[in-house]
């Protein structure tokens, strides 16, 4: 893996750590999200998909840090649960996210699999609609302990992609 390909996601990233569009594919008015369509640019997806969005979705795209401003996600995405209960039981009794294939994180990465599942946090195969690559993505548990872990160890990973310049 060369230096370019590692990405750190930062802390403020990370407050809402699994951000997944959800509802938009299968409820909205402007017709099904095709991979024409893909990127859209921020703007014009709340737009497109204003009426359809949760609001946790829709101030997430307002306030999210994204790459070239560009909003990357799956097609007919289904209905993952109602909008009432969009902010609620993400999360099993063990503090791990509830994946299903096809969820999105952070408006770039789709969900392809699970690839395995340890103490701390689970590893998911998935597609980078910004680069256009397979990565795999590390999601810690949802429990307070595992997030301090989580930000030292981004830190930790920074330190040590800034004190190795040259990839070495």
């Amino acid at each position: 893996m060369k230096r370019e390909d590692l990405e750190v996601v930062d802390e403020d990233l990370m407050e809402d750590r699994y951000s997944v569009i959800n509802s938009a594919a299968s409820k909205s008015l402007n017709g099904p999200l095709l991979a024409s369509n893909l990127p859209m640019k921020r703007k014009d997806f709340i737009a497109a998909y204003k009426g359809v969005l949760t609001e946790q979705e829709s101030k997430e795209l307002e306030t999210l840090s994204l790459t070239n401003d560009n909003v990357y996600y799956g097609q007919d995405i289904p209905v993952r649960q109602s909008v009432a209960q969009a902010s609620v039981n993400k999360d099993d009794e063990d503090g791990y996210y509830i994946l299903r294939p096809r969820d999105q994180i952070l408006y770039r990465f789709e969900v392809v699999k699970v690839l395995g599942k340890g103490s701390f946090a689970q590893v998911v195969s998935a597609i980078d609609h910004l680069k256009g690559v397979k990565v795999a993505v590390k999601i810690n548990r949802n429990t307070e302990i595992d997030h301090k872990f989580a930000m030292q160890e981004g830190k930790l990973l920074n330190f040590l992609m800034n004190e190795d310049p040259k990839d070495q």
